[in-house]
């Protein structure tokens, strides 16, 4: 190819993912690509309008898979990493749950977060031997040392606005959905364990799995004001999962004037403002050990299948409230210290903690693939009109349910994605500049509602 082609980086959510794909984004700009990026529902249902592409996706699910189809009809080309890689069970699990043979089998290059995911992925079902880097994921770049610097204002005004703080972190969507028809209900659990056939074991239609959270859900609530209780110097808030609604969180802390409910903004900030942070089995905990911060997996319960064990593994685990009271008191008094034995689990994991960034290993990457000229495939008249239909419908029909309900987007969509303007864009682009130096010429430009391109200035 005679230039680099236009990198697609669909975003899901929003403050999950956005900050990171914008490093990405600049890197690759800076080496000429032309790179849209943007809420994953707007690019998908336009990708027949996009010129020649490497798509990346955000995971590796049927839907996804569908997707992956569509986009390498149309003449694009496709990788993928999968953002949701390091919370697993086991890694049969993961591979049940988030990894779809077809999606598999349709990508052309994955990013994996580590070397832990990248063996899962070739040892998998629909594992073609297609290149696989073990490049580390974007996102661990902003919790380097030399990059957190640019949510130092977020920092700054999270502590303003609440002074000393513990943070509670909520990772139970699937139990307390945005939509709550969604919602996999506790009356719906059995009381007693039930045989499960292999094939549902660990995923959302086992349902002593669905028990257990449930159990664990609860333990979280009733913790909610036995902390205020017991820590009335200190202000709590509790940060549900994006997927998440929050009216059960504000009826556990009712009445409880030290506690508040927040889910707005990037997580990255909120642990470095926080004196600690509590969590079961969430990312955070691998987040809060990169940053150096306190990090605390409370285990009231535990069950030999269904924990998800590295974010509590590189965390401190208390079994009770007075084990966690103790704790919290001791680590927001002294120094986070280095834990080898942690650091050698971590780095099996996330691959991109010292040397190059992630994002420069992803790029690089997509280098050497093109280099090699065979990434995009010379597709015949069928498949691009199959290609084509399959996106115009996915389009009309998204159109037609806003027609119908006469919301130009889901609820759920904006709440994942909350609208952005070019000047929004630009701001974040400018912290990235000022923190590394770089991106002194970029242009961006709106493609289409929360889509934006961006090319060297």
């Amino acid at each position: 190819m005679t230039e680099p082609p236009t990198i697609i980086l669909p975003v899901e959510i929003q403050v999950r993912e956005l900050d990171a794909k914008l490093l990405l984004t600049c890197l690759a700009a800076e080496h000429d690509f032309r790179v849209v990026v943007g809420c994953s529902a707007a690019v998908n249902q336009r990708l027949h309008e996009m010129p020649r592409s490497l798509y990346i996706g955000k995971g590796l699910s049927e839907a996804d898979a569908r997707m992956f189809r569509d986009a390498r009809r149309l003449g694009h080309a496709v990788a993928a990493w999968d953002e949701e890689a390091l919370v697993y069970m086991s890694p049969a699990f993961y591979l049940r749950r988030k990894t779809s043979a077809a999606a598999l089998a349709t990508v052309q290059a994955l990013f994996a977060w580590g070397e832990d995911n990248a063996q899962i992925w070739r040892a998998a079902p629909g594992y073609a031997g297609q290149p696989l880097f073990a490049t580390g994921n974007p996102r661990a770049d902003l919790m380097r040392p030399d990059l957190r610097a640019y949510y130092e204002l977020e920092v700054a005004d999270l502590r303003r606005r609440f002074g000393d703080f513990i943070l509670v972190n909520s990772n139970f969507g699937q139990l307390n959905h945005y939509r709550p028809e969604l919602t996999l209900h506790a009356a719906d659990a059995p009381v007693k364990p039930v045989d499960v056939p292999a094939e549902r074991l660990g995923t959302w239609g086992d349902p002593n799995m669905v028990a257990y959270r449930h159990a664990l859900f609860r333990a979280f609530r009733e913790l909610v004001p036995q902390l205020a209780r017991r820590m009335p110097a200190l202000r709590i808030v509790i940060r549900p999962h994006p997927s998440e609604g929050h009216a059960l969180w504000r009826e556990a802390a009712a009445g409880c004037s030290n506690v508040e409910v927040v889910g707005e903004g990037n997580i990255l900030p909120w642990l470095m403002a926080a004196n600690a942070v509590i969590h079961n089995g969430c990312t955070t905990g691998a987040e809060a050990f990169l940053l150096g911060r306190p990090a605390i997996a409370y285990e009231p319960i535990t069950h030999p299948v269904y924990d998800i064990r590295l974010p509590n593994a590189l965390s401190h685990s208390v079994s009770n409230v007075e084990d966690l009271i103790s704790t919290l008191t001791r680590v927001m008094s002294e120094a986070v210290s280095r834990d080898d034995t942690k650091r050698q689990l971590a780095d099996r994991f996330i691959a991109s903690m010292e040397g190059q960034l992630a994002s420069e290993r992803v790029l690089e990457a997509i280098k050497n693939l093109l280099a090699q000229g065979d990434l995009f495939e010379t597709r015949g008249l069928i498949d691009w009109s199959k290609g084509q239909i399959a996106s115009r419908r996915r389009r009309l029909k998204k159109l037609i349910r806003a027609w119908k309900t006469g919301a130009p987007r889901s609820d759920y969509v904006r709440h994942r994605f909350p609208d952005l303007g070019v000047a929004e864009i630009e701001q974040r682009i400018a912290r990235l500049r000022m923190v590394t130096g770089r991106f002194g010429s970029l242009r961006i430009r709106q493609r289409t509602h929360n889509v934006f391109e961006v090319t060297r200035g």
